[in-house]
């Protein structure tokens, strides 16, 4: 794939040396000399004012002041959330009366459970979700819960509402949250149906039941799931093993950064490193509760975000690997980058400890924000049709130039290149664009013209029209906006506009290699455009994502991978076994890894795509 980044950035002295101006500095600013002090009063000036006039007066405005400034409050009732499987004490929080409803079902999620097994949990007279521990609808809440802190989070952090990626077939406003969809030790995110579904099990070796509806930070990385894809929907269909291994990762980063909205969760993260977030931890550590299940006590995770995973082409990794960290399986994939954003979080909490008035709590809250924005901002810069590690590294710094002055450019740099995500050269080309401020250069005269209306879509002076009109300016060929279709624009908390362009192309499986199953069939390749406008009008970005022939190629490298993979999957030798059992631990994971491949593609009307669930 073959990305062309270009981001504005003012750099000017003036840019970074702005300070609020004073009452006279305006005055010498208009032209105007400063005002000379007033003189005191005389005693004949002075007029006796009645007792407790003063008083009167400054009472009065405080209560106008005050009954201006008190919103009315949200109507909130209590339900029973888990913070952190089963490390941490359960609660009660108070959740919005309207997010919630009456039968958890809000404007953006909606509960359902299969009626022959479960209760789909309603509130009590006084609105209340309050249930047993053991309680399967407890199960229910807190996903429910959970679910709407992952979306208001990335919402919060992106600046704009996120739309799910099925309602461009169903049209839905929600997301349905099946909190026991069946019986197992996963859950996964069905793009098909816009729902996320969770499984439960018991415990081999302890015969408890594993509630995977419990966990928040499996709910948030399914979560994860669904807001990625309404972010960028053509990743989920994208028939290459990086796009698979973004989405995995960044339903990663959704868990840890919702898990450190919790105070008692980084209060514990204290407890277990003294602030030294270097040693694997609560935060770092995915899944606990469903990972002891599958793995012992020795590896009581799913996925620890503290791995020394390093990025290697698709060219030289297996499908799925016990030896290696990084694999073609999208879990295994996803390491580097979920590495990557953790490295960040330590190096950023590391680096405000080093002011010793910064509390550890302040210093973890602070740089959980900044990653935050810089993770989920990124993604509307991100390539529309499919997504590297490289491009996703890129997009992070484009990130960081708009809206921070690039102000964490040495540690991106350093973390990605560490993690072989960008060579050094990516790094060196990427700074002397920036210190040239190419775009300034060469299309800072491009901008979008006042009466675009977005709304408007591909009609009349809408996008496709816009790029037709503009695209050679931009340097775009004659074919490639050809090609180039109009996807939409966004709009963030920041006036800034995103407008989409996608491209496809297909495949063709001719070579009898494929089989007499996909030979003669096809799948499709994305690719596309992403231009970034301020609220001004002037372009901020550029993002190019072209279809090379190295994508066709690592795409049917790894569509080869995936059904020699199906055909022979490995043998699963135990179910149970004892805690230190290597063996065990192996297949127990393997079987985790066999759920998140089966069935992952299908034939429809002679295309091959990916089924669109993703565990």
């Amino acid at each position: 794939m073959e990305i062309r980044t270009e981001t504005g950035l003012d750099t000017t002295a003036a840019s970074r040396s702005r300070r609020p101006a004073k009452d006279n500095d305006k005055a010498e600013e208009a032209g105007k000399a400063p005002d000379a002090p007033e003189a005191e009063p005389s005693a004949e000036d002075q007029v006796e004012l009645p007792a407790g006039l003063f008083e009167l007066i400054e009472s009065k405005i405080a209560e106008k002041a005050s009954k201006k400034d008190k919103a009315p409050k949200e109507p909130s009732v209590k339900v029973r959330f888990l913070p952190q499987d089963d490390l941490l004490p359960d609660r009660e929080i108070d959740f919005p009366q309207a997010a919630i409803g009456g039968n958890l079902a809000g404007p953006r999620f909606k509960t359902q459970e299969d009626p022959n097994a479960f209760q789909t949990p309603s509130a009590d007279k006084h609105g209340n979700y309050k249930f047993p521990i053991d309680d399967p609808r407890t199960g229910a809440v807190n996903a429910f819960v959970a679910a709407h802190k992952a979306l208001a989070l990335a919402e919060k952090y992106i600046g704009r509402t996120v739309n799910w990626g099925h309602k461009r077939q169903t049209n839905a406003e929600q997301l349905w949250i099946h909190p026991h969809a069946g019986q197992g030790l996963n859950a996964f995110y069905n793009n098909e149906n816009g729902s996320i579904n969770f499984l439960y099990a018991e415990d081999p070796r302890t015969n408890d039941l594993i509630d995977s509806a419990n966990s928040l930070e499996v709910v948030a990385h399914e979560t994860g799931h669904a807001i990625l894809d309404g972010i960028r929907p053509n990743y989920i269909q994208s028939m290459d093993a990086a796009s698979g291994g973004f989405h995995e990762a960044f339903g990663d980063v959704i868990a840890m950064l919702v898990s450190l909205q919790e105070d008692d969760v980084i209060e514990a993260l204290y407890q277990e490193t003294g602030g030294d977030l270097s040693e694997s931890n609560i935060v770092s550590r995915m899944g606990e509760q469903l990972g002891r299940a599958m793995r012992g006590e020795k590896n009581a995770f799913v996925r620890n975000a503290l791995n020394d995973a390093k990025y290697k082409h698709e060219n030289f990794l297996p499908f799925i690997s016990f030896k290696e960290a990084m694999a073609l399986e999208p879990h295994q994939y996803s390491l580097p980058w979920t590495a990557a954003n953790y490295d960040l979080l330590r190096i950023f909490v590391g680096q405000k400890m080093g002011d010793s008035s910064v509390t550890f709590v302040d210093a973890v809250k602070a740089s959980r924000d900044e990653l935050g924005e810089l993770a989920l901002r990124s993604l509307d810069l991100a390539p529309p049709g499919k997504i590297s590690f490289k491009d996703a590294a890129i997009a992070m710094l484009q990130a960081d130039a708009l809206y921070n002055d690039a102000s964490h450019l040495k540690e991106l740099l350093a973390v990605f290149t560490m993690r072989n995500i960008l060579t050094p050269d990516d790094a060196e080309k990427f700074v002397t664009d920036l210190a040239t401020v190419k775009v300034l250069g060469e299309v800072g005269k491009f901008e979008l013209p006042k009466d675009f209306n977005p709304a408007r879509d591909a009609k009349e002076k809408g996008g496709q029209q816009f790029l037709e009109e503009k695209g050679p300016v931009l340097g775009l060929s004659t074919e490639e906006i050809k090609n180039l279709k109009y996807a939409g624009t966004t709009t963030n908390d920041r006036g800034q506009r995103i407008l989409l362009f996608n491209e496809e192309k297909k495949v063709e499986l001719t070579e009898p290699e494929w089989g007499a199953t996909y030979q003669g069939n096809n799948f499709s390749i994305h690719g596309g455009l992403v231009l970034a406008f301020d609220a001004d009008g002037k372009l901020q970005s550029l993002t190019r994502d072209e279809i090379s022939e190295d994508d066709v190629a690592n795409s049917k490298l790894f569509l080869r991978k995936m059904i020699d993979f199906q055909k022979n999957p490995p043998i699963i030798i135990n179910s149970k076994g004892k805690d230190g059992d290597d063996d065990h631990e192996d297949d127990a994971h393997l079987q985790f890894l066999l759920a998140s491949t089966k069935k992952p593609i299908e034939i429809v009307d002679g295309k091959v795509r990916r089924t669109g669930i993703l565990y």
